[in-house]
């Protein structure tokens, strides 16, 4: 419902130069006035008329006869008149109340803000899911009413008790390409893309806080990327989550297909040519030159089995990028060999290695065997291996019995239920900028993202209660680690080398524990969310 506007005297002089007379509704008719703690030059109140409770957005009494503050109010309501959708605020008319002055007249919303719904922290992750598709429902048809929101945060988002319906507010810092006044700057700190306000930016920061789960890290990381990478729409945003969320079966059933034509395969191979076809020809220099006992300048299945040490023959290789059939090497059960006389862990300092898939016979396996391994972006472990396997859509190897993980690449998926993140899991992954860490892990071990150098943002959920020596050493263009955890875990001096760059967020009313505490206190800033 729009405002009266009567614009046949144009004669009539105007009282401001932004809002005119005939423009303001005259009403006397609202009692139960109460004030809603309010921030900036805003003042909220609620108000009953016809037995039903308003909310009243006017000015502060210091800003009211200032034409300035008049004309965001005017904007505001000029945005957020044409918004008529079930989860964006709805607005009614501008009017002029007794003693508060012009006033927007909006519903008024009972329930939670996202910021104290998630405080709770009682909710499922289905429920959560549901709040990431209403809001992107929402802002996608603000989008395509050509407005931006401009400040989108978790306080500027209502929750129902239940959490089954949102509702989008605070569009006092929107705009839209039609209006070509009042372009100030907006956003919240957090929130606010590097370049400056941008909804995508910051509805990829407020989904982080949601934890989805599945695979909405990768969604996630592409709204919160450089602008050139970012999404461009909200839609777009909205498809992938929902295909995100529905990964596990398609993977699984691509699995699945691809393990029944890849048996049929080799069942077929195995019966017509038993050789090795090598993708990266380095590898089969190597292994030829080490393990063709029969000397016919290739590698049969037969004589891969038969090895059972790698010793030094990759170590420091800087040309191998791909050892997939390492899987046919079903003699290996350690993958560490550490010896006096040469520097061991199997693939240390292969830095052009993209891929490599673990043999099933393998039982000791570190994160140190693929130390320095910068261009790792593949690594899975055969389906058979009884100790340790690489879940669908993961690509990092896990220990089953202790859901330890043991090795990992720029491109993982930490799953749910991982609970350590192991020693050297991502050391040397020069190209991560990111990780998303479930909040199942109670245990980041020494070193684990030792040397991520590009490493910017690190999450740490408030189950981690251990944090090793030189966790996160040499990341030394870490700027943000928002913490979870009410209570900081006792860390040493070498677990955040470059927490003097680093910004460090915190729940509310931790501040004084955080800078209280050895090490944590020594952040370049500490700040609450």
């Amino acid at each position: 419902m729009t405002r009266n506007r009567n614009n046949g005297n144009n004669n009539e002089e105007p009282t401001s130069e932004f809002i005119k007379p005939e423009e303001v509704l005259k009403t006397d008719r609202f009692t139960y006035f109460s004030t809603v703690p309010s921030r900036g030059f805003s003042q909220l109140t609620r108000a009953k008329r016809n037995g039903r409770w308003w909310m009243l957005k006017g000015l502060k009494e210091q800003y009211r006869e200032d034409a300035v503050y008049q004309a965001f109010l005017q904007k505001e309501y000029e945005i957020t008149s044409q918004l008529q959708h079930p989860m964006v605020v709805s607005v009614l008319s501008l009017e002029d109340v007794e003693g508060l002055g012009p006033c927007i007249v909006m519903e008024w919303i009972k329930g939670l803000t996202l910021k104290e719904w998630l405080a709770e922290g009682k909710h499922s992750r289905k429920q959560r899911r549901h709040v990431a598709d209403m809001l992107t429902e929402a802002l996608a048809y603000v989008h395509s009413r050509q407005t931006q929101h401009r400040d989108l945060k978790p306080s500027n988002i209502m929750l129902t008790q239940d959490g089954q319906h949102l509702k989008l507010i605070d569009f006092g810092l929107s705009d839209t390409d039609s209006h070509a006044i009042l372009k100030a700057p907006a956003g919240t700190e957090g929130y606010t893309a590097p370049e400056g306000p941008s909804d995508i930016y910051s509805l990829g920061c407020v989904l982080r806080e949601l934890r989805l789960g599945g695979a909405s890290g990768f969604v996630i990381r592409k709204c919160c990327a450089q602008q050139s990478r970012r999404y461009t729409d909200v839609a777009t945003v909205r498809r992938d989550l929902h295909r995100s969320w529905q990964w596990p079966l398609r993977i699984l059933l691509t699995i699945a297909l691809i393990i029944v034509m890849t048996a049929l395969y080799l069942t077929k191979t195995d019966q017509t040519n038993a050789i090795i076809n090598f993708v990266d020809k380095k590898v089969k220099a190597i292994c030829v030159e080490h393990w063709d006992t029969n000397g016919d300048g290739e590698l049969s299945r037969a004589e891969a089995a038969a090895v059972t040490e790698l010793s030094d023959a990759f170590t420091n290789n800087k040309e191998i990028t791909s050892f997939d059939e390492l899987r046919y090497f079903t003699g290996l059960t350690d993958l560490y060999q550490w010896q006096w006389g040469y520097d061991g862990c199997s693939f240390n300092g292969c830095n052009a290695l993209r891929s490599i898939t673990i043999p099933a016979n393998v039982t000791m396996l570190y994160g140190e065997s693929f130390g320095s391994c910068t261009g790792l972006e593949k690594i899975s472990v055969d389906p058979a291996n009884t100790k340790y396997e690489s879940p669908a859509g993961c690509n990092a190897i896990i220990e089953k019995a202790t859901n330890r993980l043991v090795v990992g690449c720029e491109t993982t998926h930490i799953p749910d239920g991982i609970t350590t993140i192991g020693n050297n899991a991502f050391g040397g992954r020069w190209g991560m900028r990111q990780m998303d860490i479930p909040e199942t892990v109670t245990t980041i071990e020494d070193k684990a993202f030792v040397w991520c150098v590009k490493l910017t943002n690190i999450t740490l959920p408030a189950s981690v209660k251990t944090i090793g020596n030189q966790a996160f050493g040499r990341c030394d263009t870490l700027i943000s680690v928002r913490c979870y955890m009410e209570t900081p875990p006792t860390i040493t001096d070498s677990v955040f080398t470059n927490r003097t760059n680093a910004t460090l967020y915190v729940p509310a009313g931790t501040t004084a524990a955080y800078k209280a505490a050895d090490y944590w206190k020594e952040f370049k800033a500490i700040k609450e969310f």
